[in-house]
């Protein structure tokens, strides 16, 4: 097993923990969209992984979203997953929130919620 595996749990604390304690950290509507698609973010996690594996210190969120919508797309998963482009930034700050080590991994930008 992965040491990058989070159980769906873990995520949704982290969620609500840190929306609590920091205001707009993460995007409104963020945790429902993780509820209902958590899917997406282990997929998230399974390819961030296997891109520090191979020796990247710094990586796209964008990219590997792509590469998971092909994926999807070509493996037909069942399922009404959606993948709207505002929730890449949030799976990049979660990925680096439940794995502390990775900080700074995916750049990601201070909306105005979060300045």
């Amino acid at each position: 097993m992965s040491i990058f595996k989070k159980n769906i749990q873990d995520a949704l604390n982290e969620v609500k923990e840190t929306q609590s304690s920091v205001p707009g950290f993460y995007s409104d509507g963020f945790l429902t969209w993780l509820a209902d698609n958590f899917i997406v973010y282990e997929a998230f996690e399974d390819s961030s992984a296997k891109v520090i594996n191979v020796g990247y210190h710094h990586y796209s969120a964008r990219t590997i979203i792509e590469v998971i919508r092909h994926q999807f797309a070509i493996r037909e998963i069942s399922g009404n997953y959606k993948i709207n482009n505002n929730n890449i930034p949030d799976l990049a700050r979660l990925f680096m929130k439940l794995h502390p080590v990775y900080d700074g991994f995916f750049e990601v930008r201070e909306g105005k919620k979060r300045k």
